[in-house]
């Protein structure tokens, strides 16, 4: 080290800071600048201190003193520099502050030494002095003392040095060694141990020694396992396993070994050195190579090899050095058995490791297996299965298994066919199918069966290209193909089977490690899939419902139709449902057959479409016949040119075409792909079109279409109402116009019955523009016509006439066509006006039409229509601005012939004016007539009637009380009476005796006789037996009145008989005959307009049963609208308010009875049904059971009767009765207001119209005795009841499914929740979970909510898990048991093993129960406000459904109970909860023990470095992992840990540790405080049990006194605090423990013991070490004896292979001379012929035949040619083996391994063929040309080749002779090939011999194994192969098919290291 400008610079640097810090009293600056080792001289007496601490102390004492008080002035500084050390001279004047003024003090010299360490400056000396003191008196320099005093310093300094550089080099090793330790304390994982092999030789070079490679060997009983650096240090290069006999035949190592020597030194020359290399590389199993490892030439070149080794307690370590080194550095070797001590610290740390990444293994295999158990048990849907594949994949990932894909593979039943959902990297696979008696999944089936828990199969090659081409095959994975998946060349696929099919995991390379935990997940997805099958039930569930639902809606969409066209909605519903299935439907459309065509209603997302018919051709014809055949579903699809025609067709018809054409146009085309689904029904079918196959969706297609069977026969009734309806409206329009014709009194009265007739047209939907009449009058020549329309005027309405006569011109054209159509047959002729002919039409009759705005041509563009409907006179027409169809054609021709009667009617009226007008008596019959023909309903008799009296009193006739009409009934024996009073005005309806009396039967057979007039009188008594017997069919008060009152006496009954009945006089006199021939005319003229009367009773008969229906039809439709079973309510009230706009004549009340089931009948009184907030509510609802005997009550006798209909009266006792019974059934109020109202209305009989229903009756009750129509009305009425009732039950049991699903799904939820717990203290948001899916069930009430109680197996404390008002988690309340009945009664009914507890609690033990517990538990943390809520609450009760740890509790305040069915949800929500609370207890039982594992993690880090201590002084590592780890482990009070070590009677050395404190070592004494010692002493005394000494107070600070006392550095904590304790356990003789700011709690000092326990373990383990010495010793003698023996082996392994050699040889030699032999044939026989043919040449030159010559010539020319060739085949043969077996050694040369393989392939063959001439086979290769050379030995190679051909030709052989044995035809075939992967090369070589049994697979590579007879196989074939191959890098693999093929493949690495 030089002294340059930097470094001076820096030291002064240094030392300027370090002045500062003096000269300010900065104590820890100036402490910081010292070595442990300081020595330090002041300038005044006694100031000499020999260490740091003191020094340091020193100035802490005195720096105040001149603190910032001090200054240097006029400095001179000097450095030097001695070796390593730095000499500073510092002379300067020292002045100090004195007040204010600076005063001069002296001359000061600081001499100072310091040296770096490491990176920082240190003072190792310093000395100060001031003024000379050393000169004498007199002397002005004491030189002489001076030199003396210079010489001593030199010398100490000198001394110094020496001690210095002997304690630095100390320092340095024990530095490095303190290195290895810390790294070995710090390793992290077991792998960490390589890295330590590293540092050791970085730290054996640091200290200056020389090492090339270090290594450390462990010695297991049959290997040796060795890691070894690379060339240059920095890594490691080589990992190994090597034999024992590989030192074992080196006798100075293997005596080493046995023997107890630290170390030994092992020197090998240069042939030693290769031969010990050689021999590692061939024996080693390699898994790491240093590519930088020496070549036989790198260890020429150093002259050999030097191997020093040190012994450690578990092999050696060592390192090595080039060349020969016999006797290496003393230091050296001495170092290195230290570092071997250090290294054992780190190879015991490597085992605990080991250990611990077992444990950390096994967890994280847990954890990743929890995992998937958590997400697949977690799952909410049965197609998160599918997710699990991905986390199965990703999990295996994080386990380090590197795998391709993964997934899980589930059977169907039958197991024939499998589902797989497989995921790889970052892809999740569709699922696809496979067959179980196809490809690899044929053994997939077998190993299944014979009962394997995990299957591996190895594939590559041909039979892993056949697998993926079989999966190519399957459309998804064809897919992931097409998407650029690329599948492996090589791969491993395992199968671990559970009950329901197999996991799947392909690896690329084996991993037997993970063989266990395959078969775990197995295991955990067995309960994944029973989860997943729950999931599945339970969403077929929820989709069956989701289908019932769509099924429902559209049902009850389609039953609520009022109106036929409304099926056009349904069909926009019906594709809106499916498609709220998930099913995507372009459209959906019902279809219906007509007659030769179809209609049919199409609706999509869009909207819908107006109805269109389609003919029956083409697919329609198609799907027609399908139909008829009893098809249910049809599939259709159209794709490319036949789908587009498809809509090319479509596109023509009517109303869709023009829809189809707008789609073609706005999608540039039509669809290229559709798939029809034709689902049929009775009355046609469904179509739902997709554009995707939806094969899920067919069955809903099928119920979808039973569904609209239904719906079309709604639609037909509805139809069919509606043509009743129609036809109503049209008769009623009819009869308006007919009534109004009627009503014409003169002939000018016409126009205004025109403007009636075209009224009603417009009425009935015919919006014409006007109605005319055309009138042609032959005779007069001319006609008529009349023109009506409307015009509308302020919002009014007006209608107008114009009548005109015009001449008949029969040539003009359009009449002429019109008296033509007249004349014929026709009925109705239709005209067009097209818009160019508007103009003409409106000039044509302007004279009719003049003056009217709308009837302009320019109104009328598009043109117009006018239609004549012919009749008698002429016609009846309309004009209108479009088409009619031909129902309104049918309704005009009806008008036609209507107003043919009315002008029949105008002219009798004409014929009438013209004649003179009748008499009076005349005008009255054409009133009564007229005002009979003008009925409009029947009940107008009395109208007519009251007309009749007007009219007879007018004429003169008054001798009668009253008058009136008689219609006979023979079949009910009545005879309908409307009379007049005496006044004149009606009486109303009602009914006579038609017999039963001598004057009603003289009567009635006077009428039968149909005499004119016949007449009775009578008087007195018999008179008023007759009129008392007439009143008893009466039903009215008023004529009964009138009869028995009013009636005169005698009483005279005049009868003017008639067909149908009578018209009746009572008079008090008999009349005269003029008056009986006035009212016979009366008579006649009734009897002519009474047909008019039964029309209109008939049309009211007709519109009173469309009435009933339409009001049965509301009920009915209200019953199927019905949704919710609440509706109910709803369709009752819709039935009473039908039943009341019946107008039914005095109805009081209805009322329902229904069969409520055990002899229990509920009764619903109507007419107290009221709506309210809630709905429809029946105040009078009552459920009652009736008793065996009860005669007046009317109730009993209506329930008992059978009968379907009947009439049941109520009268006097009964009303009485119904009065008591309602107060027998508390109805107090009910009973008071019945009563109150038969009083006022003075009651005497009810009448009760009963109608049976299927579960009840139906009553109506009346104040008189129904009509006829009662029955039918009740008898409708009663069935939409019923079906109201049906449907209401129908949605109780859906609504019960509904709920019950509801239900479900939140047990779900909880469950999902609880499965999905991963720790204990998540069990409150699961808690939550439960509380807020019982609110939204409805059942929590109004005491906060639910309870979730946990008890304790030990006693009957509780906790009360109870859940936040927004359910986002729970509170937990502890409740310790307390005697109150309250906490007593539930607890006993948990105990006898109730399952559910109910009871109301009276308010004082409520109160006392809330008391104690706001005292005693939890609940005192409750609000305020609520415990006052609580108390002051009128009423308590609580309901509880116990589970055997746990139960859910319902408190209520207001004394509501939970129902039933709450009930049941709770004790259903109790047995999820227990699962949870179970889930909870396993968490907290994994956490104990995930904690535990943290404790022992802890502990074993505590025991690591307690079982490194090597010296007393390490003391301090242990206190300080110990403190670390008790933080870990949650110790946050903790002030430090405390280890005290017994020294003798007066001290102890304390070891503290914290990390405010950092460490300390102090030496305690008891002289100050002889407590002290007896406190030591009752700690080492205590054994067992733990020593605790709380500090308080006095002595606390006693304490802190103490400390201080010792020297202890100052804890300001303690300063800080007002408790300390002292926690300490004995160990041998000391103490370990902690001081602690508060008291532990047990567990806390549980866990301090088990520390104390872990450190005792390392005293004894230098006992246990004596042990295992011993028993090494005795093992020793065992492994000498195996060595032997395996040298013996390993003799005759050697004399084995030369055999094998030699066998291989004379195979080649065979083959070779079989090679060479051909050639040489060639030769011979072309030599002959050349001999011949020169005999020949020479007969033909004596000859003189040159050309002959010159022939044979050329021949012996080519045949020389082809000497020459197969010479030059035979040299290459022979060059070619000379070349392989001149190959130099284990030298790798570059070598053409096609030519290679070929040749040995053909030696191999024609070597066995010499050998047996039998043997033959069929020979096939396939080389890849690209590969050209490769460095091999090809010696070697070609051995490997020979071995596996001549195998193969052995196995083909085997089989050929089984073969023909058995007359098959099999063909020997072998096949090589050759292919070049990425970076290796396989050669192939494949035989379709017998394969290998799978029982010896894994034993063909061994070596002596041989299947072969004996004598005819070593053995040792493959062995040396596999040896080999393994040799070149590569790799030798075989998959075999037994019975079919054997296939080895060869791996070899494209660069392959020299060897």
């Amino acid at each position: 080290m030089q002294l340059t400008k930097t470094l001076e610079k820096e030291i002064l640097k240094n030392y300027d800071r370090w002045l500062d810090s003096y000269l300010n009293g900065d104590v820890a600056t100036y402490n910081s600048y010292f070595d442990d080792a300081y020595h330090f001289i002041g300038s005044t007496n006694n100031e000499e201190f020999l260490s740091r601490e003191d020094t340091t102390n020193f100035f802490k004492k005195t720096a105040e003193q001149f603190a910032g008080k001090t200054d240097s002035r006029n400095e001179i500084k000097t450095v030097e520099l001695f070796d390593n050390l730095v000499f500073i001279t510092h002379a300067f004047d020292a002045w100090f502050l004195n007040g204010k003024d600076w005063a001069y003090y002296g001359r000061f010299r600081f001499s100072s030494i310091m040296q770096k360490k490491g990176k920082n400056w240190k003072f190792i000396y310093q000395h100060f002095s001031t003024t000379d003191s050393k000169a004498d008196h007199g002397d002005t320099i004491g030189f002489d003392k001076v030199n003396l005093e210079n010489q001593e310093l030199r010398e100490a300094i000198k001394r110094r040095t020496f001690e210095l550089e002997a304690k630095n080099r100390e320092l340095e090793i024990e530095g490095a060694l303190e290195r290895i330790r810390a790294q070995a304390v710090a390793m992290k994982q077991s792998s960490d141990l390589l890295k330590i092999v590293v540092s050791m030789r970085n730290e054996f070079t640091k200290l200056g020694h020389e090492a090339h490679y270090f290594w450390h060997m462990m010695w297991l009983p049959e290997k040796y396992e060795k890691a070894m650096t690379s060339g240059d240090g920095t890594k490691i290069g080589f990992v190994m396993e090597l034999p024992r006999h590989m030192h074992g035949d080196i006798p100075l190592l293997a005596k080493w070994e046995k023997g107890k020597k630290p170390t030994v030194v092992y020197a090998m020359n240069v042939e030693a050195a290769i031969d010990y290399v050689d021999k590692m590389i061939h024996l080693g199993n390699f898994k790491n190579i240093d590519p930088q490892a020496p070549t036989h030439d790198d260890i020429k070149h150093i002259g050999g090899l030097t191997f020093i080794m040190a012994r450690t307690t578990h092999g050696e370590i060592g390192y090595s050095l080039p060349g020969i080194v016999k006797n290496p550095p003393v230091e050296d070797i001495d170092i290195l058995i230290q570092f071997a001590g250090a290294f054992d610290l780190a190879h015991q740390r490597f085992l605990d490791l080991k250990k611990a990444e077992k444990q950390a293994r096994e967890v994280q295999i847990e954890l990743a297996l929890e995992k998937v158990r958590s997400r697949t048990m977690g799952m909410q849907r049965s197609d998160e299965l599918r997710d699990t594949a991905l986390l199965l994949f990703q999990q295996v990932e994080e386990l380090g298994i590197n795998s391709f894909a993964c997934g899980f593979n589930i059977w169907d039943k039958d197991k024939k066919f499998a589902t797989a959902w497989m995921a790889g990297k970052d892809r999740l696979q569709p699922p696809f199918r496979t067959n179980s008696s196809e490809d690899v999944y044929l053994f997939f089936r077998e190993a299944e069966k014979r009962g394997d828990a995990l299957f591996v199969l190895e594939q590559e090659g041909k039979a892993l290209k056949d697998h993926y081409k079989y999966l190519v095959a399957i459309p998804e994975v064809k897919a992931l193909a097409k998407a650029g998946l690329s599948f492996p060349t090589f791969q491993i696929i395992h199968c671990a089977y559970f009950n329901e099919g197999y996991l799947m995991f392909i690896t690329h390379e084996p991993v037997l490690d993970a063989h266990d935990i395959f078969i775990r997940f197995a295991k955990v997805f067995e309960q994944t899939y029973t989860r997943f099958l729950d999931l599945q039930k339970a969403e077929a569930q929820a989709r069956e419902s989701e289908i019932e639902l769509a099924l429902e809606r559209v049902r009850a969409r389609t039953m609520s139709m009022q109106h036929s066209d409304e099926l056009q909605e349904a069909s926009f519903l019906l594709d809106e449902q499916v498609r709220a299935l998930g099913i995507k439907t372009w459209g959906c459309a019902f279809n219906i057959y007509g007659e030769n065509e179809s209609t049919e209603w199409f609706g999509n997302e869009a909207g819908v479409l107006h109805t269109y018919t389609v003919p029956r051709e083409g697919v329609f014809k198609e799907y027609y016949q399908q139909g008829q055949k009893g098809k249910s579903l049809v599939i259709k699809e159209f794709s490319g040119d036949a789908c587009v025609e498809h809509y090319e067709y479509m596109s023509s018809l009517p109303v869709i075409g023009d829809v189809l054409k707008t789609l073609k146009e706005t999608n540039n085309g039509f669809p290229t792909y559709q798939i029809d689904h034709v689902s049929f029904y009775k009355y046609g079918y469904l179509l739902f079109i997709t554009r995707e196959d939806v094969p899920e969706s067919h069955d809903i297609f099928k119920r979808f279409a039973k569904v609209f069977e239904q719906t079309y026969t709604r639609f037909l009734d509805l139809q069919k109402a509606e043509a009743q309806a129609r036809e109503a409206q049209i008769e009623a329009a009819l009869e308006r116009t007919r009534t109004q014709s009627m009503l014409m009194q003169h002939s000018d009265e016409l126009n205004v019955t025109a403007q009636v007739f075209h009224q009603q047209l417009q009425l009935l939907g015919i919006d014409s523009e006007f109605s005319y009449l055309w009138l042609p009058d032959d005779t007069e020549q001319n006609h008529m016509f009349w023109a009506t329309w409307s015009e509308t005027k302020k919002n009014k309405t007006i209608y107008k006439n114009k009548t005109v006569s015009l001449p008949l011109s029969k040539e003009e054209p359009s009449i002429a066509a019109c008296y033509v159509a007249w004349k014929s047959d026709e009925s109705i002729h239709f005209n067009t006006v097209e818009p160019d002919e508007v103009e003409d039409y409106f000039n044509t009759w302007s004279e009719l039409l003049n003056g009217v705005d709308k009837f302009k041509p320019e109104v009328f563009p598009d043109g117009l229509y006018y239609v004549d409907a012919y009749m008698k006179y002429g016609c009846f027409g309309v004009m209108i601005k479009r088409q009619l169809n031909a129902d309104e054609k049918t309704i005009l021709n009806r008008f036609s012939k209507e107003f043919q009667r009315t002008y029949t009617r105008f002219l009798d009226l004409q014929k009438a004016e013209a004649q003179t007008k009748e008499a009076q008596i005349e005008t009255a019959l054409e009133k009564v007539r007229s005002r009979t023909m003008a009925m409009q309903k029947g009940e107008e008799v009395k109208d007519v009637v009251v007309l009749l009296y007007k009219e007879l009193i007018a004429l003169g006739v008054t001798n009668f009380a009253t008058c009136g009409y008689v219609e006979i009934n023979e079949e009910n024996n009545r005879q309908a009476t409307w009379v007049t009073n005496p006044g004149g005005d009606s009486l109303g309806l009602f009914h006579l005796p038609l017999t039963g009396d001598i004057l009603f039967d003289a009567r009635y057979e006077a009428w039968k006789k149909q005499q004119t007039v016949f007449h009775q009188t009578v008087a007195g008594k018999e008179r008023r037996i007759h009129l008392e017997y007439a009143i008893t069919t009466f039903n009215s008060k008023e004529a009964e009145e009138m009869v028995l009152n009013q009636f005169p006496d005698p009483t005279v009954f005049y009868c003017f008989n008639f067909s149908h009945g009578y018209l009746h006089i009572v008079a008090g006199s008999l009349l005269t005959k003029e008056e009986e021939s006035l009212l016979a005319r009366f008579t006649r003229v009734f009897e002519q307009t009474y047909a008019r009367f039964l029309d209109l009773e008939k049309a009211e008969a007709q519109t009173r049963e469309a009435q009933i229906n339409l009001a049965v039809e509301r009920v009915r439709a209200k019953a199927l609208a019905m949704h919710k079973s609440e509706e109910i309510m709803e369709v009752v009230a819709k039935l009473k308010d039908e039943v009341m706009a019946l107008d039914i004549p005095d109805v009081i009340a209805a009322t329902i009875f229904l069969n409520e089931g055990d002899d229990k009948v509920r009764m619903w009184d109507l007419s107290s049904l009221e709506k309210n907030n809630n709905g429809y509510q029946i105040p009078f609802d009552i459920t009652f059971k009736l008793k065996k005997k009860d005669p007046n009550l009317y109730i009993k006798r209506v329930w008992e009767n059978p009968e379907n209909y009947f009439l049941e009266v109520q009268e006097g006792k009964d009303l009485k009765r119904i009065i008591a019974w309602l107060r027998e059934n508390n109805k107090d109020a009910i009973a008071d207001e019945v009563k109150e109202y038969t009083e006022t209305t003075k009651l005497e009989r009810l009448h009760h119209s009963v109608k049976k229903l299927n579960n009840g009756k139906l009553v109506i009750d009346l104040l008189n005795p129904p009509s006829e129509e009662m029955e039918t009305i009740l008898t409708k009425m009663g069935a939409a009841f019923d079906l109201a009732y049906k449907r209401f039950e129908d949605l109780l049991k859906a609504e019960a499914q509904t709920r019950e699903a509801q239900i479900e799904g939140a047990l779900e939820k909880v469950r999902s929740r609880s499965l999905a717990m991963h720790k204990p203290d998540e069990l409150q948001e699961v808690v939550a979970v439960v509380a807020e899916k019982l609110h939204e069930l409805g059942v929590i009430y109004d005491a906060g909510g639910v309870i979730l109680c946990t008890y304790f197996p030990e006693n009957k404390d509780v906790v009360h898990w109870i859940a936040l008002d927004d359910f986002s988690t729970s509170g937990r309340y502890f409740v310790p048991y307390f005697d109150n009945p309250i906490f007593s009664e539930a607890w006993n009914s948990k105990s006898r093993g109730d399952t559910y507890f109910s009871k109301a609690f009276p308010v004082e033990v409520k109160n006392d129960f809330f008391k104690q517990a706001f005292e005693n538990s939890d609940y005192k943390h409750m609000p305020e406000d609520y415990k006052q809520h609580v108390l002051q609450a009128p009423k308590h009760g609580l309901s509880a459904a116990w589970s055997k740890n746990s139960a859910i509790l319902i408190p209520t305040l207001t004394g509501v109970m939970p129902s039933e069915n709450d009930a049941d949800i709770l004790k259903r929500f109790a047995k999820v909860f227990e699962q949870a609370y179970i889930r909870f207890m396993d968490l907290e039982k994994a956490e104990a023990q995930t904690k535990e594992a943290r404790i022992e993690a802890a502990l074993e880090k505590v025991r690591t470095v307690a079982l490194s201590l090597k010296k007393s002084d390490e003391m301090l590592d242990i206190a300080q992992v110990l403190f670390e780890q008790l933080l870990v482990l949650g110790f946050n009070d903790i002030r430090n840990t405390i280890i005290d070590i017994h020294n003798d009677d007066e001290t102890f050395t304390d070891y503290d540790y914290s990390h405010e404190m950092s460490g300390t070592v102090t030496l305690m004494t008891y002289q100050d405080d002889p407590s002290l010692k007896e406190q030591f002493r009752n700690v080492v005394s205590s054994k067992d049990d733990l020593f605790e000494i709380i500090l308080e107070g006095q002595e606390l600070q006693d304490l802190i006194d103490m400390r201080i006392k010792n020297s202890e550095k100052e804890d300001l904590r303690l300063l800080e605090t007002d408790q300390l304790t002292y926690n300490m356990y004995s160990f041998g003789n000391g103490a370990i423990g902690i001081s602690n700011f508060g008291i532990l709690n047990a567990k806390e000092k549980e866990l301090l013991k088990r520390f104390r326990n872990v450190f005792t373990f390392a005293y004894q383990r230098f006992s246990d070490l004596q042990v295992k010495e011993e028993q090494s010793a005795k093992l020793l003698n065992e492994k000498l004896r195996l060595e032997k023996t395996l040298a013996d082996l390993q003799q005759t392994q050697k004399q084995l292979i030369q055999s094998e050699k030699m066998a291989s040889l004379g195979e080649l030699t065979a083959g070779i001379a079989h090679e060479i032999q051909n050639p040489l044939n060639f030769v011979n026989n072309f030599s002959e012929v050349s001999k011949e043919l020169l005999d020949e040449m020479l007969e033909e030159m004596e000859n003189g035949d040159m050309e002959e010559v010159k022939a044979i010539m050329a021949d012996v020319i080519k045949n020389l040619e082809k000497i020459n060739h197969h010479g030059k085949r035979a040299d290459g043969i022979v060059k070619g083996m000379l070349q392989h077996s001149r190959a130099s050694g284990n030298k790798k040369e570059p070598t053409n391994i096609n030519a290679l393989a070929d040749e040995y392939f053909r030696l191999a063959y024609h070597g066995l063929r010499a050998k047996d001439k039998s043997f033959n086979a069929h020979l096939e290769t396939d080389y890849d040309d690209s590969i050209k050379t490769l460095d091999v030995i090809s010696q070697d190679i070609g051995r490997v080749f020979l071995n596996l051909f001549t195998n193969a030709f052995y196995a083909v052989d085997e089989k050929s002779s089984n073969a023909k044995a058995l007359k098959d035809n099999y063909k020997p075939t072998v096949f090589v090939s050759t292919k070049k992967s990425k970076d290796e090369i396989l050669i192939t070589v494949e035989d379709n011999g017998n394969g290998i049994p799978k029982h010896i697979i894994d034993k063909i590579f061994q070596p002596f194994f041989t299947t072969k007879p004996t004598g005819k196989g070593t053995g040792l074939g493959l062995s040396m192969s596999y040896d080999i191959i393994k040799a070149h890098d590569g790799k030798l693999k075989v998959v075999t098919k037994q019975g079919k093929s054997t296939t080895f493949t060869i791996h070899l690495p494209i660069k392959i290291a020299n060897i």
